[in-house]
């Protein structure tokens, strides 16, 4: 994939990644003290393959910066060798 713009507007570093959004379910446990009421038991089955990146209203991803970590926004478009491979 290719990202416009490519580096951090801050220090000109490269992006660490994309900003995503994962679906998961979290477990709860009802309290033995306290019949009906549930706390969280605090583990979260990570649902993988619903995971996407998150993308603004004008469709533009979040990027981080693996120097600073200062985000920015960027249009991602996919590198021809990826568009063959995923078409």
């Amino acid at each position: 994939m290719k990202f416009d713009p490519t580096s951090c507007p801050k220090c000109n570093g490269k992006p660490k990644g994309t900003i995503e959004q994962v679906l998961g379910l979290a477990h709860v446990i009802e309290l033995d003290d306290q019949p009906g009421v549930y706390d969280y038991e605090g583990y979260t089955d990570i649902w993988w393959d619903d995971q996407f990146t998150r993308e603004d209203e004008d469709g533009k991803v979040t990027l981080e910066c693996a120097d600073c970590h200062e985000q920015w926004q960027a249009v991602m478009t996919p590198s021809p060798e990826v568009a063959k491979v995923e078409g």
